[in-house]
């Protein structure tokens, strides 16, 4: 099978809310989040395991920096 890129979208557009109290917790730990994702993504044939990269912006940004920091199977991070 012909290998290329592959993007799963993971989005906390909810985080200012969550964070004045809104609905839903709100969650700091995404290193834990992340490592459930890439438990899932290395399992498929179509994943190069040793080119997963995060990429986050505003305060998904700030928590793919600590996901990546827990995370040793993350090969590249782009955070803005």
């Amino acid at each position: 099978m012909k290998k290329g890129t592959l993007v799963v979208w993971a989005d906390d557009a909810d985080a200012d809310v969550r964070k004045k109290g809104g609905p839903g917790p709100f969650v700091v730990e995404w290193e834990k989040v992340v490592s459930s994702v890439v438990d899932v993504l290395v399992k498929r044939p179509e994943v190069s395991r040793d080119r997963i990269a995060l990429v986050g912006w505003s305060f998904c940004g700030l928590s793919v920096v600590r996901a990546a920091a827990y995370e040793r199977r993350i090969a590249a991070l782009v955070a803005d």
